[in-house]
C-alpha cells in the first residue's frame, strides 16, 4: 500500500533513496555507547558529515529537545526519532499545508541546553566514533584510515 506522501510525490527519489540507506546504516550499527545512550544531538552530526546535509537543532513537538537533518528536497529526514522505533523516518514538511513536519519539529538556535550538549566534551569524540561505524556500515569492505 503506498501513503499519501507517495502517492502524492512528496519526497524525491534522492530523499528516498538516503531514507533507505540511513535505515541500513542505522540497522549495521554497533551498540558502542553502552554506559550512556548515544544522543540524537550526536547521531544527526555523525550522519549530517557523512551524506553531507544540514542539520538543525530544536524542539520535536515542543517539548523535547532535538536534532534532525534536512535532506536535499526539504523534508525532513530524522535520523533517530524522539520515541520511534525503527530508526530513520523521512517526515514530509514541503508543499503542503498539512505536512507534520512544520508542526512537529521546530527550530530553535537559542537554547542553553542544546549549546551545553553540542559543546560538551564527549559530544566530537562521540560523533567521530559514529563516523567511524558509519563509514564501517556503508562501506563494510573499505578500509577506515
Amino acid at each position: 500500500m503506498l501513503t499519501w506522501v507517495e502517492l502524492w510525490g512528496r519526497f524525491t527519489e534522492e530523499e528516498q533513496q538516503l531514507l533507505e540507506d540511513s535505515k541500513v546504516i542505522f540497522k549495521a550499527l554497533p551498540d558502542i555507547f553502552s554506559e550512556q545512550p548515544v544522543s540524537c544531538y550526536q547521531v544527526a552530526e555523525a550522519f549530517a558529515r557523512h551524506f553531507n546535509l544540514p542539520r538543525v537543532t530544536g524542539y520535536f513537538g515542543e517539548i523535547y529537545e532535538h536534532s534532525w537533518l534536512i535532506a536535499p528536497g526539504g523534508n525532513i529526514l530524522d535520523v533517530y526519532p524522539v520515541g520511534v522505533l525503527g530508526g530513520p523516518v523521512l517526515v514530509a514538511c514541503v508543499e503542503h499545508e498539512h505536512c507534520p513536519g512544520r508542526v512537529l519539529y521546530k527550530e530553535n538556535r537559542d537554547s542553553w541546553a542544546l549549546a551545553r550538549v553540542l559543546n560538551h566534551r564527549e559530544f566530537e569524540p562521540n560523533v567521530a566514533i559514529l563516523l567511524e561505524a558509519i563509514a564501517k556500515a556503508y562501506f563494510p569492505d573499505v578500509a577506515i584510515r
